[in-house]
């Protein structure tokens, strides 16, 4: 049934032909490389996935030369073991690793994306240089969720004065993980002076919020109130 297809595309173990051969309509075809990418990230939400619809987007933006299609179809096809050969594998990933970075400069809106990409992604695409840059250019351009990006990067290399910075400017923006880090900065006096009355108001901020650092923040809290 079509049901206990989806459930099984969603488990990650089916790969039906006929599902990802679709003929493509001319109406897709003449899409943006933009709106078909859009689509596509739409189909690929882990709440409601249409994997074969996503992939057949992704392979037409890719084909209008968009390099974070190129890099999805990578992630679906190990996702979800859709035969490719090699080569294609490979043609995909240097197309991505040589092309994000510049597509970035010019469309900054997929700065954190593409930056989450270059730092996590295949290990072949990885390159923490260009997912800096990436999320820099986010930053400049008011992505907060690039500024705690930086803030993470900043962190790792025990940078915490500049750490701090990026994470106060993402946490004001809303970004609840950069109010959970702000929160420890103050608590433990990390890039600046330590203030557990600033900890204890952005640990109140951070739980109220939807993101995922809100339990922690609420473990904080009743930590430092005793």
């Amino acid at each position: 049934s079509s049901e206990a297809s989806d459930a099984l595309l969603r488990l990650g173990a089916l790969y039906d032909e006929e599902a990802f051969d679709q003929e493509i309509p001319a109406s897709v075809m003449k899409m943006s490389a933009e709106k078909l990418y859009s689509i596509a990230e739409q189909n690929y939400s882990y709440n409601n996935e249409n994997i074969p619809l996503a992939y057949t987007y992704y392979k037409v933006a890719a084909s209008k030369n968009h390099p974070l299609a190129a890099y999805r179809i990578v992630q679906l096809a190990d996702e979800y073991d859709i035969p490719m050969t090699g080569d294609d594998l490979e043609s995909y990933l240097d197309f991505a690793s040589e092309n994000m970075l510049p597509f970035v400069k010019k469309d900054p809106s997929y700065a954190f994306v593409a930056g989450g990409f270059y730092e996590y992604g295949a290990y072949s695409l990885r390159d923490k240089d260009k997912a800096y840059q990436c999320y820099r250019i986010g930053a400049e351009n008011g992505d907060v969720s690039c500024h705690w990006a930086l803030g993470l990067m900043l962190e790792s290399s025990k940078e915490f004065t500049k750490a701090f910075m990026h994470y106060k400017i993402a946490a004001e923006g809303g970004q609840g993980m950069a109010m959970f880090k702000l929160a420890d900065f103050y608590e433990n006096g990390l890039g600046i002076k330590q203030d557990i009355n600033s900890a204890i108001s952005w640990y109140e901020k951070c739980a109220k919020s939807n993101y995922a650092s809100a339990s922690d923040a609420r473990d904080r809290l009743r930590k430092l109130r005793g």
